[in-house]
Order: C-alpha cells, then structure tokens, then sequence
C-alpha cells in the first residue's frame, strides 16, 4: 500500500510539475482499479481539458530528479507503466502497469 501511495504521490507531482505546457488542464481525483500483486491499473480524471486532443498530450512518468527533489523513491517497477489520454467520454489518463505492483 505504501508503495501506491508513493506511486501517487509521484504521479501528481510530475504532472503539477510540468503542467506548465498546458496551464489551464488540470488533474482531478485518482481511482485505483487493481488491487495489490496485481498490475496497476488507475485512472486520473482531467480537468479544463476544453477542445484539446489526445495528440495535443504528452503523458508520461516524471524523470528521477524529480523524484529525487520531491523526496519520493522512485520504484523500478514504475517503469514499465504506460499512459493512456482518454478525451472522449471519462477526459482521464489511464495509467496502467505490466508487472504485478507488491507490497
């Protein structure tokens, strides 16, 4: 669980981060759908996504010096997720993992 919350915690400060290309988007509530020994699987709601496209997005896991100067270890397994913008509809990001994410 605690690595979730890590994962999270890394997530969002990335994206406020470099939210800076897009300043009115926003990020909205984190739903985790899978549960521990299980691939992770999230979704992270947009906010003010407006008539922006999913070519219009660049999603992605912050480099390890942010991590660093956030104080937040940054896990090997956090590599291998992949990010999905979805507009149409839900407007979230979907990240989501290969390996199971264990305790």
């Amino acid at each position: 669980m605690a690595r979730v919350r890590q994962l999270m915690l890394g997530l969002a400060s990335g994206s406020a981060l470099y939210s800076g290309m897009a300043p009115a988007l926003g990020l909205g509530e984190i739903t985790l759908h899978s549960a521990l020994n299980q691939p992770f699987e999230a979704e992270i709601e947009l906010l003010e996504v407006g008539d922006l496209g999913a070519q219009d997005l660049r999603v992605g896991l912050a480099p390890a010096e942010v991590f660093s100067r956030s104080g937040v270890e940054r896990f090997y397994f956090l590599n291998d997720l992949r990010f999905t913008p979805l507009l149409q509809g839900s407007r979230s990001v979907d990240p989501r993992g290969v390996e199971p994410s264990g305790a």
